[in-house]
């Protein structure tokens, strides 16, 4: 099991789920599963979506805590931290990464400093859409965005 917060584009959560790894997607999970293991490195990679659309996947690890991207016909809608609590030096490494690319993303504006680190739960992806993302993109990009995270966590445990 996993705890999954989206934030809203000011900081605040928006959304808090706990998802079972067994009642996800299972070929969604897998197909995740087999990339990350052929690609130990950061990459970028198109993958099937449904049957009209494919995303792409920007992955970039540290140690036991990742960051990922998703973008859908060029458009960048996601952005999500994936904490294992495995490595604390890790978590918040790839905190630190993530409130740097909102901040980036967020200018002229200034973004809130929402208090990331306090969330205790663990492991825990949280998720950001990103303000020139479509609605419609959401729900797709949100399934896969989750079954990325269980194929991450899943090998870590």
């Amino acid at each position: 099991m996993f705890c999954d917060y989206t934030l809203a584009f000011d900081g605040s959560i928006s959304s808090r789920f706990h998802h079972r790894s067994e009642l996800l997607d299972r070929s969604r999970v897998e197909m995740f599963k087999n990339i990350l293991r052929s690609s130990v490195e950061s990459f970028r990679k198109i993958v099937p979506a449904d049957a009209s659309r494919d995303l792409e996947v920007s992955w970039s690890p540290e140690g036991q805590a990742a960051l990922a991207a998703f973008s859908l016909g060029g458009v960048m809608v996601t952005i999500s931290a994936l904490l294992t609590g495995r490595n604390e030096q890790d978590d918040n490494r790839i905190l630190h990464y993530f409130r740097e690319i909102l901040a980036e993303e967020a200018r002229p504006r200034e973004l809130p400093a929402p208090h990331l680190a306090e969330i205790a739960d663990r492991p825990l992806v949280l998720s950001i859409p990103l303000p020139a993302s479509r609605p419609e993109a959401m729900s797709l990009v949100g399934e896969m965005e989750v079954c990325l995270a269980a194929a991450f966590f899943e090998g870590h445990e």
